[in-house]
C-alpha cells in the first residue's frame, strides 16, 4: 500500500516506526510532485533517503483521470468559442439562420450557414481528443492529448447579426 506521508519528528533522520498513529498522515504536496513512501510496518524503520517522487496525477485513477481531462478539453472549447460568440449572441444567430432558411432568404441563409458550418467544425475535434484520451493506457497517455484551435479561430467567418439582417434576401 502506497500513500503519501511526512516524517514529522523533525530529525531527518530514520526512525524506528513503535506504531501507525506515529505517522503525520497529511499528504505532502510540493508542486506537481508528491513525496510518497510505502506505508512502513510496525517496528519498520523509515528512511527519507528512500522516498520516491511521482507525479501527483499518478494518484488520482486513471478512469478519473481521463473524465477530468475530458472535461478540461471542452471546457477550452467552450472558452474559445464563448470568447468569439457569447452565447446569446450565437444562439441569435443560430435562430436567424433557421429563420432565414424557414422563410426561403437564401442569401441570409448563406451567410448565416457559414457560422453554423465553423461552429460545426469543433465536434470533430472535441470527439477526436476525446476518443484519444478514453483510449489512452496511462496518466501520460492522457496529457499528451490535446488540441490546437489556432487554425479553427482563424477561420471565424466573422458573422455579426447588423450584417445579417441587412441582407434582404
Amino acid at each position: 500500500m502506497y500513500a503519501a506521508y511526512k516524517h514529522t519528528d523533525g530529525s531527518g533522520k530514520a526512525a524506528t516506526v513503535p506504531s501507525l498513529a506515529w505517522l503525520d498522515a497529511k499528504p505532502y504536496v510540493d508542486g506537481s510532485s508528491v513525496e510518497i513512501a510505502r506505508l512502513p510496518e510496525e517496528g519498520e524503520a523509515i528512511d527519507p533517503d528512500t522516498l520516491t517522487i511521482v507525479q501527483a496525477s499518478t494518484l488520482i485513477p486513471l478512469a478519473t483521470y481521463k473524465v477530468t481531462h475530458i472535461v478540461a478539453i471542452k471546457a477550452e472549447i467552450d472558452a474559445a468559442l464563448e470568447a468569439l460568440y457569447p452565447a446569446l449572441d450565437l444562439s441569435s444567430l443560430l435562430a436567424l439562420y433557421n429563420d432565414a432558411r424557414a422563410d426561403g432568404l437564401v442569401n441570409r441563409e448563406a451567410y448565416l450557414k457559414t457560422l453554423r458550418d465553423w461552429t460545426r467544425q469543433l465536434y470533430p475535434i472535441f470527439y477526436t481528443a476525446r476518443n484519444a484520451a478514453m483510449a489512452a493506457t496511462t496518466h501520460a497517455e492522457v496529457d499528451a492529448v490535446t488540441i490546437n484551435l489556432t487554425s479553427w479561430i482563424a477561420a471565424n467567418p466573422g458573422v455579426t447579426y447588423e450584417a445579417a439582417i441587412a441582407i434582404p434576401n
